[in-house]
């Protein structure tokens, strides 16, 4: 049995890759590859500065010891176009070649690869040696692979969509038509998410006397915890907005199951996670038209789109969900469906087995 690494944060972090290592690590790809995990990346960490500097710095030789003592024949690196991240995970890649690993490496959000690898002009002549590393990228969605295709010639180049359990969400919905309607987000509480213009949208409908009954639950962690809480006593929201904090595996499940709509007004997104196991719990939509957003969602069908930062936008979506349960339903139940047939973990892990086996083939 062929030994395939896993690189990505703590496996319990508060993170789309760290979801992504435990489908993986859950599904029939264990069956057919030992499976182990090595941890990158500041999250699921408690260090001070010194220690990250020295994990840094320590990384790539601490790498090449476990590939060689593990005997791990292919190197799976999960990754974003991010600065940081990109060239904290192309040193490793480095070490793995060094010790004769397979390398596999799939982007999870950042910029495109266009914008990101063009603004990197001094590091251009290193960049384009990194980008020849892996045997093979994978991508979320197809603008994706377009853009890194742009800029470099990568010859195998493959778009594999996250996908959900499917099977652990019960889709019947008891109408709760004379309580309010429960919007909900899930995920880490960074000023990026666009929680903040969620609330800021809900203290403008207060305003206007037009706040329907509502809850918004906001559940996770983050550096931005305080600060929203903060906001939302200063608008009077705290009998609408409540944070439950942070909930996994049956808790995260039982949570998505009781919201009505999930309110994901992101300033930038791959493809998360927490959008596709909301709409595998038949939850309908509000949420950005950003990164493969609008590959999984149709508007109207599936979901209402927003602009980013926009406040008043976010607002006019919310009192149009909250009137119409007909609406909320019939997009939940196209949401519901749409998971089971095109974005479940079996699929992707299939996908990523089939890829595992080309690039092994070719050692």
């Amino acid at each position: 049995m062929k030994t395939v690494c896993l690189t990505a944060p703590a496996a319990w972090a508060l993170s789309g890759v760290s979801t992504h290592l435990r489908h993986l690590q859950r599904s029939e790809l264990a069956a057919r590859y030992r499976l182990v995990h090595f941890q990158v990346g500041r999250e699921g960490r408690v260090e001070n500065g010194l220690q990250r500097l020295g994990r840094l710095a320590l990384g790539p030789a601490a790498f090449s010891r476990f590939l060689r003592r593990e005997r791990i024949d292919l190197v799976h690196f999960n990754s974003s176009m991010d600065g940081k991240a990109f060239f904290r995970d192309m040193s490793l890649a480095l070490a793995a070649r060094t010790v004769g690993a397979r390398i596999v490496f799939q982007i999870h959000g950042g910029e495109l690869a266009e914008r990101f690898l063009r603004r990197q002009k001094l590091a251009q002549p290193i960049i384009d040696r990194l980008c020849r590393l892996p045997d093979a990228w994978v991508f979320l969605y197809e603008a994706e692979r377009r853009s890194l295709r742009a800029v470099f010639p990568v010859a195998r180049a493959e778009v594999i969509p996250n996908g959900v359990e499917a099977a652990a969400y019960d889709i019947s919905r008891t109408e709760r038509s004379a309580q309010a309607v429960v919007f909900g987000y899930l995920g880490r509480l960074v000023e990026a998410k666009g929680i903040g213009d969620a609330i800021e949208a809900l203290a403008l409908l207060k305003r206007e006397g037009r706040l329907p009954p509502l809850e918004f639950r906001i559940a996770g962690d983050g550096p931005d915890r305080d600060r929203l809480r903060a906001l939302a006593a200063e608008h009077g929201l705290d009998e609408v907005v409540s944070f439950p904090g942070t909930l996994y595996d049956a808790a995260k499940i039982d949570f998505l199951k009781n919201i009505d709509v999930l309110l994901f007004p992101s300033h930038g997104e791959g493809l998360p996670y927490t959008l596709l196991e909301a709409m595998a719990a038949g939850a309908a939509v509000v949420t950005t038209p950003l990164g493969g957003i609008p590959d999984v969602l149709v508007e109207e069908e599936n979901a209402l789109f927003v602009p980013p930062k926009d406040p008043p936008a976010i607002a006019a979506a919310v009192v149009r969900l909250a009137r119409s349960a007909p609406l909320r339903r019939a997009m939940g139940e196209a949401n519901a469906a749409r998971i089971r047939v095109s974005y479940t973990t079996e699929a992707v892990a299939r996908r990523i087995g089939e890829l595992y086996a080309k690039v092994l083939c070719e050692s």
